[in-house]
């Protein structure tokens, strides 16, 4: 019976990220077929106050921090220490015993990262077999030399096998893999739906977007210049931005607010909040927003949270970019905005909130597509037959 050991690292759990969310649904998937399935994390630093346990589980999948910390505001050389000695020394130990185990396999989720490269190698000397997660392939995969050597030459050289989110990726693992032995898996964004059985709630004056901000300041800045354009109008809407961010973060962002008339109020940063939190500003949304741009990372991504928002019921506003236009269809699943234009993004607000009846019908379509294709239950047998498929060391 074959095991799954996940390594990651950028993450800490169980609450947080988008990493967190993926790799607990394929960890489930795992778990449905009675897969042991298990999850290393090397941190670069513990930044979200509701993970304090160094061990533990959630919802059934064991997790271990390698980095033996979850203090928070830890100066620079600390984290590094912890995360190159401790962290790396952990993983040697972990792969070690790993190696000793038939039918064990490594679930990497560690993108272009030095990380990546120690599991790698250590897996290689242990006789590991390495599936490689591949849900972002951004432009310093081909700028920044790193970066490019790590993604083109290291993380396809040894693995046996790559779970990729979109056709774009898929095309780069075929170009850059080193063996016709290596096995791809196309699996898009997943979520729980057992988790979204209750129907939306009452309908607040929200448009709502969740991510990390400093990495995606960018598309925070684009959605408050289109609530720019409709906020006179509709005075009793708010602009609901969830996740972590700085505090100059929020400076930057009340100049934007300053330049542009909106009054503070309008737009609420609602920092770390559960996934209950999350999940029920979602179902009482008008709309969801989920910016696109017509580049390589955008084309590339699948956003994790296009699956929990369109198990919401809520209709999510995004672009015909990707993935997202492959599986969405406009004015049915989705609503479609011109990828850029803040002016049609605007327009699109409005129109939620100006018919809340047809926003509750592309909704409900968008709600029961999220069941029939980014629902974690539908990918358990397809993910065992793909890792028992795989020509993994004896």
């Amino acid at each position: 019976m074959i095991k799954i050991s996940c390594f990651c690292t950028g993450t800490t759990f169980p609450n947080g990220e988008a990493t967190t969310n993926r790799i607990i649904m394929i960890g489930k998937a795992f778990q449905l077929k009675d897969v042991k399935f298990t999850i290393y994390l090397n941190s670069e630093g513990n930044k979200n106050p509701l993970n304090d346990q160094q061990t533990g589980s959630v919802d059934g999948l064991e997790f271990i921090h390698l980095s033996k910390s979850m203090a928070i505001g830890l100066s620079p050389s600390r984290r590094m220490w912890n995360f190159f000695i401790v962290g790396f020394y952990g993983s040697l130990l972990a792969l070690k015993q790993i190696g000793k185990e038939k039918g064990h396999v490594v679930y990497l989720y560690s993108h272009g990262s030095i990380y990546n490269v120690w599991v790698s190698v250590l897996a290689k000397l242990f006789g590991v077999g390495i599936i490689q997660e591949v849900n972002e392939w951004p432009d310093e995969s081909s700028k920044k030399r790193l970066h490019k050597f790590i993604y083109k030459k290291i993380m396809f050289r040894w693995a046996k096998g790559a779970l990729v989110i979109s056709d774009n990726i898929e095309l780069q693992v075929q170009r850059y893999k080193r063996s016709n032995s290596l096995k791809t898996f196309m699996l898009p964004v997943l979520a729980d739906g057992s988790e979204w059985k209750n129907p939306p709630l009452s309908i607040e004056k929200t448009f709502v977007w969740c991510g990390l901000i400093e990495g995606y300041f960018k598309d925070v800045v684009f959605m408050i210049n289109a609530f720019s354009k409709i906020h006179k109008d509709f005075p009793g809407y708010k602009l609901i931005i969830c996740g972590k961010y700085m505090p100059e973060t929020a400076k930057r962002i009340s100049v934007v607010l300053e330049s542009l008339d909106i009054p503070v109020g309008k737009l609420e940063l609602t920092g770390f909040i559960s996934n209950e939190t999350l999940a029920n500003y979602c179902r009482s949304a008008t709309a969801l927003i989920s910016p696109l741009w017509n580049d390589q990372a955008s084309i590339a991504r699948f956003p994790t949270k296009i699956s929990s928002f369109l198990f919401s019921g809520r209709p999510v506003i995004t672009c015909n970019i990707g993935e997202v236009g492959k599986h969405l269809k406009d004015n049915s699943t989705a609503l479609f905005y011109k990828q850029s234009d803040e002016n049609d993004l605007a327009e699109k607000m409005k129109k939620m909130a100006i018919d809340p009846d047809f926003a509750s019908t592309i909704g409900e379509q968008g709600r029961k597509l999220a069941f029939a294709r980014f629902d974690y239950h539908v990918y358990a047998d397809q993910l065992v037959h793909y890792v028992d498929s795989l020509e993994l060391p004896k």
